[in-house]
C-alpha cells in the first residue's frame, strides 16, 4: 500500500510540474471613444451618367474627342456623313414645292369653277338654261374647293416632311447633352451606325466627378440597421490605409441576390475634390450606427474570461 501511494504521489507531482502555470495579462480601464459598425463591400459610380446616342444611321466621318475629355454642353462631340441624309433633305423639298403648286392650282380651278357656277346661275334666273346644268356647275364648284382642302393637306404633309428631313440632317452632328467627362468611347470614324431598331451608344459622360458614390451590397441581416443620413467611411485598395469619408444617401428597395444572400443596394455618397478616387475602384465600406465618445473602456476578453 505505501509502495502505491509512492507511485501516485510521484505521478501527481510529476504531471503538475509538467503542467505550465497559467499566466495573465493585465489591461488598465480607459476612457475613449467606441462606435458600432456595419460592414460591406461595393464599387465607386458616377452620381450621374449619360449615354450619348445616334437617331440616324450613317457612317461615322469624324470622332472629336477622346476617353477623359472634358466636353460642354452642346459641344460637338462627333459627325456622320451627311450625303444621304443631304439628300432626303432636296427630295422633301421638291415635294414640298410639287405640293405647294398643286395647291395654286386647285385654288385657280376653284375660282374658275366659282365663276362659271355664278354664271350659270344668271343664266338660269333668266331661263336660258335648264335646272340641271345649274346643279353641275355647282357640283364642280363643290369638288373644286375641296380639291383645294386636299391640295394644303397635302402640303401641310411636305412641310412636315422637309422638318423631318432637316431635323434627320442636324442629328448627324452629334452635341454633348451636358457638361462633363467622356468615360467611354464606343465608335472611331469610319464605323457605321445602324439606328433602325435601337439607338446605339457613343459615349457615355460622367456629369461630374468632383461627386462620386459607392454603390455598396448591405446584407439583409444588416439593413434594417441603416438609414438616409448615416455617417460612413471606406478605403480603397489604391490608397492602403487611407479613409474616405461619405453618407448614406439612398437604400433602395429592390433587393438583389448574390451567392444566395440577399442584399440591398445603398448609395453612399462622397467628395472627389481631388480627383483621387476613379470611377469602378472596389470600397470597403463601414457605416457608424452608433458612437459614444469619452466614455469607460474594458478589453472585450476580459469580459468573456471564464475561470476554470
Amino acid at each position: 500500500v505505501l509502495g502505491l501511494a509512492l507511485v501516485g504521489g510521484g505521478g501527481y507531482w510529476y504531471q503538475k510540474a509538467r503542467t505550465p502555470a497559467p499566466t495573465f495579462v493585465a489591461a488598465e480601464a480607459e476612457f475613449g471613444d467606441v462606435q458600432a459598425t456595419i460592414t460591406a463591400s461595393g464599387a465607386l459610380a458616377a452620381s450621374r451618367t449619360v449615354d450619348v446616342s445616334s437617331q440616324v444611321s450613317g457612317r461615322v466621318s469624324h470622332v472629336l474627342v477622346d476617353f477623359n475629355s472634358p466636353v460642354k454642353k452642346g459641344q460637338v462631340l462627333a459627325r456622320l456623313e451627311p450625303q444621304l441624309l443631304q439628300a432626303a433633305v432636296s427630295q422633301a423639298r421638291a415635294s414640298q414645292a410639287s405640293a405647294r403648286a398643286a395647291v395654286a392650282r386647285a385654288r385657280a380651278l376653284a375660282q374658275v369653277a366659282e365663276r362659271e357656277a355664278r354664271r350659270l346661275a344668271t343664266l338660269a334666273r333668266q331661263d336660258f338654261i335648264a335646272a340641271s346644268e345649274l346643279d353641275v356647275g355647282r357640283t364642280n364648284a363643290e369638288v373644286a374647293r375641296t380639291q383645294v382642302t386636299s391640295a394644303a393637306a397635302a402640303l401641310s404633309q411636305a412641310d412636315a416632311a422637309v422638318s423631318t428631313a432637316e431635323t434627320n440632317l442636324g442629328y448627324a452632328v452629334i452635341l454633348s447633352p451636358v457638361d462633363g467627362v467622356v468615360i467611354a468611347r464606343n465608335v472611331l470614324p469610319g464605323a457605321t451606325v445602324a439606328a433602325s431598331l435601337q439607338a446605339p451608344v457613343l459615349f457615355q459622360l460622367a456629369e461630374d466627378l468632383t461627386q462620386l458614390e459607392v454603390q455598396a451590397n448591405v446584407a439583409e441581416a444588416d439593413v434594417g440597421r441603416l438609414k438616409a443620413g448615416m455617417d460612413a467611411d471606406f478605403t480603397v485598395d489604391a490608397y492602403p490605409g487611407e479613409k474616405f469619408a461619405g453618407k448614406v444617401k439612398q437604400i433602395r428597395l429592390a433587393p438583389q441576390t448574390l451567392q444566395n444572400v440577399v442584399t440591398y443596394l445603398t448609395i453612399v455618397q462622397t467628395a472627389n475634390k481631388d480627383g483621387k478616387l476613379k470611377i469602378g475602384m472596389t470600397a470597403n465600406v463601414r457605416f457608424v450606427e452608433a458612437r459614444h465618445e469619452d466614455v469607460l473602456l474594458v478589453p472585450n476578453a476580459a469580459l468573456r474570461f471564464r475561470p476554470s
